[in-house]
């Protein structure tokens, strides 16, 4: 009977592993160690909470069957100084800090990537703007015509995101 709980322990674990891996795609060692995190500590956490359940509605008179491996748990738990319900509290807290501790890892080190791929582009972004704006040639307006359009200017760096700014508001203010 413990051999057949353990298969269907193990199988839970497996099934819990493959849809947490499905879920949040891990990407590289370290994600892969924090989504095994979770997954083991979502385990813990029904595990714990299925006990509790059993607890509740096994009958009180009967005594634990030592053969039982959920009876055999709770049996050690009543031995215990705080007593099952308290043992059980403990385990379900600590397993689901466990859970939202990787969680929030994994989510902070997927910001941390996203920044430096944001980055990454926008140092590409200014490479390329100030390699074209070097290149591009330098013409005056005529004297009779009209100043140029601000999509006709070439603007150095720093001013680039002001003159962004300008357009929106250009563009709000048309609108409005």
């Amino acid at each position: 009977m413990a051999t057949a709980a353990l298969a269907r322990s193990q199988s839970n674990v497996s099934e819990i592993h493959a849809a947490f891996k499905r879920e949040f795609s891990p990407a590289g060692e370290h994600e892969n160690f924090l989504v095994e995190q979770m997954a083991n500590a979502r385990w813990r956490l029904l595990r714990f909470e299925r006990l509790e359940q059993f607890y509740f509605e096994r009958d009180s008179a009967i005594p634990l069957n030592p053969n039982h491996p959920e009876e055999k748990l709770l049996a050690g738990l009543e031995r215990s100084r705080d007593g099952v319900l308290a043992a059980l509290a403990r385990f379900i807290g600590a397993a689901q800090r466990s859970y939202y501790k990787a969680h929030r890892e994994l989510a902070e080190s997927r910001a941390g990537q996203a920044r430096q791929t944001r980055t990454a582009q926008d140092k590409e972004i200014r490479r390329l703007f100030l390699a074209s704006n070097s290149r591009a040639p330098q013409t005056r307006a005529p004297e009779h015509r009209q100043p140029a359009q601000p999509s006709e200017r070439i603007l150095p760096l720093p001013n680039a995101d002001l003159y962004c700014k300008l357009c929106v508001q250009s563009q709000w203010e048309s609108l409005h």
